[in-house]
């Protein structure tokens, strides 16, 4: 449970840099780590930099700022696809979608765990640039927001309202 992994963390940093705090520190976190129950220091797997930052973000009460080798958010793999376009914003919902079927641009857990906590997930490239995708709750429409490949998988899941029209 990622929640519960990230909870004793979230509090501390709160307690240490929350709201009303003078900001005299920089602070340097480890990206891939948590801490269990029992105060155990446990990694947090693949994508758990992702889960970390919106560990942060929530803890701090702001948004988060992914950056990864892409501009944001496609509707497909660009080295895929050329013709993918990069999505200006998604829902909560639609990304953790996008990633449950294999879109590796933001962590599964950490799109649910924004989700479950109202924060807003902004994807950018690490190289630089104005592009990005932003990633919060309550923007879904009923479309097909973009196509996550999984070799030698296929899985299609189209929305209810949208498989009424076709």
């Amino acid at each position: 449970d990622v929640l519960g992994t990230m909870e004793p963390v979230m509090r501390g940093i709160f307690e240490e840099f929350g709201e009303g705090k003078p900001a005299k520190k920089v602070v340097i976190v480890a990206g891939f780590q948590g801490v269990s129950g029992r105060k155990e220091i446990t990694t947090l797997g693949r994508g758990g930099s992702d889960t970390t930052a919106v560990a942060l973000g929530a803890a701090l009460a702001a948004d988060c700022e992914i950056y990864s080798d892409g501009a944001g958010v496609f509707t497909a793999d660009p080295r895929v696809g050329p013709e993918a376009r990069r999505q200006e914003e998604l829902s909560d919902e639609e990304m953790q979608a996008l990633a449950r079927a294999g879109a590796k641009v933001l962590n599964q857990q950490a799109v649910e765990f924004a989700r479950s906590t109202g924060i807003t997930i902004r994807a950018r490239s690490t190289f630089g640039g104005p592009e990005e995708t932003v990633v919060r709750a309550g923007t879904g429409r009923a479309r097909i927001a973009g196509v996550a490949l999984e070799k030698e998988l296929a899985l299609v899941d189209v929305p209810a309202e949208l498989a009424e029209r076709a």
